[in-house]
């Protein structure tokens, strides 16, 4: 049995919303705000490189949105 060369990447496993609050009524495209915070949980250091997020379905749900 051959081994992957690739290192595993811890899961994410805190419920997203500890990351992710939305905003409806800001003005911000919801897709936007996903992003940014996203995006801050990284540089904050809150999100560790290769950490792995949910799948795009069961972040959509756990958000409330639709996934386009």
């Amino acid at each position: 049995m051959q081994q992957s060369s690739y290192p595993t990447r811890p899961l994410f496993t805190a419920p997203i919303e500890s990351i992710i609050s939305l905003e409806r009524n800001n003005g911000l495209p919801l897709y936007r705000q996903i992003c940014q915070q996203l995006r801050e949980a990284i540089l904050s250091g809150e999100l560790a490189e290769g950490t792995r997020l949910p799948t795009e379905r069961a972040l959509a749900s756990s958000l409330g949105v639709n996934r386009t």
